[in-house]
């Protein structure tokens, strides 16, 4: 291919392109990588590519120096793909959408088509967003005949379906509506890519979707999940385990181990009973386990107490029972592994950092501590977005906001190379990725 044409190939200005060093040249990887997609490391497109930005006339000669001498693992073949912007998804620290600003343009292979496909099952770039392979070694490029773009009209509809679905789901699974997801783009200046009929559509299948249907152990699930994960009998079917809670007998056969570990339960100080199982994988030996096999050295009386059998007991050991346990001031006594564990979130929570953003709204146990940290990177995000649009369309920009433009790409670039050295530094010391 002539130089003009593979510039063309990276001047849509609607997209952003990434690419993909493959290390050693593999026909056949980059043949299932055509075909299947391209696995992403940790299960996120940021670890597994490097960011070009969006199409231009001038992008493939701006990163053409790159592509020839490509640092991670040597490359000389450069996968190379290429994403309609319009729908990436705001990835924002300490809001819902942290870290799924690919998540419309992802396939998930389980185990069993991995099998069948001979790949690694995970998520995965889906096939029609990769646009082809640069070869630094002849300075050509390979066209992937499954790039959306290249196929006929009817393909092309079904991955603009598909991508529009996968985007819808991902901000309604937020708790956001798609109607605060637009006033969020237009405050920022950003378009919204679905049309006022779509949103109503998406607000009707939503509508449909929230039918719930009621296990006999009284948790209530979706549906489409009941159907999908229960058969006529298995919906019936429960099993009472020594607690009196109930459980289907799919989730029980699945959890409990065959023979005694299905019945064998375990009551904790507090009264609360366990099955053996759980028991000993979460409680150590010693002082931080409370032996409750063959014989008791405590029971619950009708008020809830803890009380001992009336036995010899030396001084010893009746302090190290004690220890096993701690009195709260509502007089309920827990374990003190218990205790520790949850004094200690007590003080993490008083030093909360960003990063802990993400889990605490999910839980909805947002601190203002923590809102401010989220509305201070989200307005930085924003910032940088908007002078990116600036950038695009041709507006000049000030020394300060150029500063903080090229500040931005910096970070980006070096948090993946430092990551990257990390696995290679792993995989040289024999550890496992």
């Amino acid at each position: 291919m002539e130089l003009k044409d593979i510039e063309k190939k990276f001047a849509n200005q609607a997209n952003q392109y990434y690419a993909h060093g493959i290390g050693v040249y593999d026909e056949k990887v980059i043949k299932s990588i055509f075909e299947n997609g391209l696995r992403c490391s940790h299960n996120e497109l940021y670890w597994t590519v490097i960011e070009f930005g969006n199409g231009s006339d001038t992008l493939f000669r701006e990163k053409e120096e790159l592509l020839n001498n490509w640092e991670h693992k040597g490359s000389k073949h450069i996968i190379i793909a290429s994403l309609p912007e319009i729908f990436h998804l705001l990835d924002v620290q300490g809001t819902p959408l942290f870290k799924k600003r690919h998540a419309a343009f992802y396939n998930h292979i389980s185990q069993e088509e991995a099998n069948e496909l001979g790949i690694a099952p995970g998520l995965y770039l889906k096939p029609e967003f990769i646009m082809g392979m640069y070869d630094a070694n002849k300075k050509d490029f390979i066209v992937n005949d499954r790039y959306y773009e290249n196929l006929p009209e009817q393909e092309q509809r079904r991955v603009l379906e598909e991508m529009k679905q996968q985007y819808i789901e991902t901000i309604e699974n937020t708790g956001w509506t798609l109607e605060e997801y637009e006033q969020i783009l237009d405050d920022i200046d950003m378009e919204f890519p679905l049309t006022q009929e779509e949103i109503s559509n998406a607000g009707k299948e939503a509508d449909q979707q929230i039918d719930m249907v009621e296990l006999p152990n009284g948790v209530k699930i979706p549906k489409k999940q009941y159907e999908q994960e229960y058969t006529a009998e298995e919906r019936t079917d429960m099993v009472e385990l020594p607690n009196g809670i109930k459980i289907p007998r799919k989730q029980y056969e699945q959890e409990y181990a065959t023979g005694d570990a299905r019945v064998d339960m375990v009551e904790l100080p507090n009264g609360m009973k366990i099955p053996k199982q759980q028991y000993e994988q979460e409680y150590t030996t010693g002082k931080a386990k409370t032996e409750i096999q063959g014989q008791q050295d405590f029971e619950i009386n009708e008020f809830g107490e803890i009380v001992r059998p009336a036995k010899a007991e030396s001084q010893s050991q009746a302090q190290e029972q004690s220890d096993m346990v701690v009195t709260l001031p509502n007089g309920i006594q827990i374990p003190k592994k218990q205790y520790e564990e949850e004094q200690g979130t007590k003080k993490q929570e008083k030093n909360i950092s960003i990063s802990d953003v993400k889990a605490s709204i999910s839980e909805g146990k947002v601190t203002t501590q923590e809102n401010q940290n989220a509305t201070q990177d989200m307005r930085k995000l924003m910032e940088i977005k908007r002078l990116q649009i600036m950038q695009r369309t041709g507006q000049i920009l000030t020394p300060e906001q150029k500063q903080l433009l090229d500040e931005h790409i910096r970070q980006t670039n070096e948090a993946q190379v430092r990551f990257r050295n990390q696995q290679e530094q792993k995989k040289s010391n024999g550890l496992s990725l």
